[in-house]
């Protein structure tokens, strides 16, 4: 008599065990994509001077997430969705960081922690601009403005963020000061040092890894995928290393490892604590970098926002996101920050993996959490081969994109895309943005002189009067 009572409470234990489970998975698989950003982001904008800022970046950006994590599941508690850092906008913040590094050292000060804190006001100054216009964009209910930019302007401009990101992920993986230059090197008989076997071996890894991670999961859509690559390629790094018979310190030295991160706790107090000594006159060379930061940022937004409710095909609310996302960059920019905002990649994995459940979204605050307040020493473990290719897919994306756009664009729009993009490429992100909006602009004259002043004449064989008028001989003035 018992049996068929058991056998349905037993089915909901393993069907309620299952849940937790693929929720615990989808919180982890999603954990591993944000700390591989934040280490990739934070190698991006803390490198060359900045190098011996990076444990300060690394602590800003994890007390800025786990800050900005409480604040998405107080403000957004309607549907559980997950927070990054935007690759677009921080190759944009990397060129504010390293122009207020230069500005310093032209002015004597080279002491690395003076120049850190004020490196971190700059950012921050960027967050806190950007966090207030996502905040006034989704009060406003005026989110989706930037859907006004014309598709080829936006196109080039990101597919020139992906050339800059692919430069960028060539650098970190391989550990070299500029990939363009290192690669002509090649050629250069006078420059042997670039022909080391461990730079070219790192060099292709790292592209083969930035592929890999962009071409597999397109080709097996599958959420294990792209955690597999992550996996493999640590193993494959590791496996390297330890055949050539080295430890971590020198596999570090060697290039093979990201720089090592101190032991202990990471909390630091907030970047804002060093407001006094920071001279606003900074700023002004990078105000048409920030305002490009800003534009970049809320493009991005949009972007993930729609790719997402058409992937999960449910509706998240992109005005209440912007709100949310911009309270967080406020939160962020106090500890200098980089921008971040709504995650598209860590929220497809809670909800595809995990079905979207509360238990993912705290685990991976939970696990940030830990990092920030017990150490984070074990990140210097991540092969820079693994960082640089991370930046790499981001690129292909952009790119692929772009190789697209004739089946949709018509050939002289295919030009003005090109255009932007090689624009971006060549002179940043900033020039290239304004590159595109003067083309929007000229885009916009081109079409609207087209349009015909008079649309319609009418005569009066198709509309007579009602009212019968004397001739003009017959009128007796």
């Amino acid at each position: 008599m018992t049996t068929p009572d058991r056998i349905p409470a037993g089915r909901a234990m393993r069907a309620a065990s299952a849940r937790v489970s693929r929720t615990i998975l989808g919180g982890c698989v999603a954990t591993m994509m944000i700390v591989l950003d934040l280490i990739v982001y934070s190698q991006l904008i803390f490198s060359g001077p900045l190098a011996e800022s990076r444990t300060a970046g690394v602590a800003a950006m994890l007390s800025a997430y786990v800050l900005g994590g409480l604040v998405f599941a107080v403000l957004k508690r309607d549907v559980v969705v997950s927070l990054s850092f935007f690759g677009a906008a921080a190759i944009v913040q990397a060129a504010i960081a390293a122009r207020v590094a230069e500005q310093l050292h032209a002015a004597g000060v080279t002491d690395p922690d003076a120049v850190g804190q004020i490196v971190l006001l700059a950012c921050g100054a960027a967050t806190l601009l950007t966090g207030l216009v996502f905040v006034a964009l989704g009060t406003l209910r005026a989110s989706l403005v930037m859907q006004l930019l014309p598709y080829p302007i936006l196109t080039g401009f990101l597919a020139g963020v992906g050339l800059l990101l692919l430069r960028s992920g060539v650098q970190i993986g391989a550990h070299i000061d500029d990939a363009v230059a290192s690669l002509l090197g090649l050629f250069d008989p006078a420059t042997p040092s670039l022909r080391d076997p461990g730079t070219l071996g790192r060099i292709a890894l790292t592209l083969g890894i930035g592929f890999c991670a962009f071409y597999l999961p397109r080709r097996v859509p599958h959420w294990s995928t792209f955690p597999a690559i992550v996996i493999a390629s640590f193993a494959l790094v590791h496996l390297g290393v330890s055949m050539q018979g080295l430890d971590t310190a020198a596999a570090q030295a060697a290039g093979w490892l990201i720089d090592p991160l101190p032991p202990g706790p990471l909390l630091r107090a907030p970047a804002i604590a060093s407001l006094p000594g920071f001279d606003p006159a900074l700023l002004l060379p990078v105000l048409p970098k920030i305002a490009t930061e800003i534009l970049v940022a809320v493009i991005i937004q949009i972007l993930y926002v729609v790719s997402v409710e058409l992937d999960l095909r449910r509706e998240f609310g992109i005005d209440r996101l912007f709100v949310a996302s911009g309270f967080t960059n406020v939160l962020g920019s106090l500890f200098g920050s980089p921008v971040m905002g709504f995650d598209r990649t860590s929220t497809l994995y809670l909800h595809n993996i995990g079905g979207g459940q509360w238990l993912g979204r705290w685990l991976t605050l939970a696990i940030t959490a830990a990092l920030l307040l017990f150490g984070a020493s074990s990140l210097g473990l991540l092969p820079r081969p693994l960082a640089g290719g991370a930046l790499i897919a981001i690129a292909l994306g952009h790119l692929f994109n772009l190789s697209r756009a004739h089946r949709t664009l018509l050939p002289w729009e295919v030009a003005v895309a090109a255009c932007v993009c090689a624009a971006t490429a060549l002179f940043g992100a900033t020039m290239g943005f304004l590159t595109g909006i003067l083309m929007a602009m000229l885009i916009f004259a081109v079409q609207y002189a087209q349009i015909p002043t008079i649309h319609r004449a009418i005569s009066g064989a198709e509309r007579r009067s009602s009212i019968i008028r004397e001739r003009a001989g017959n009128s007796s003035f």
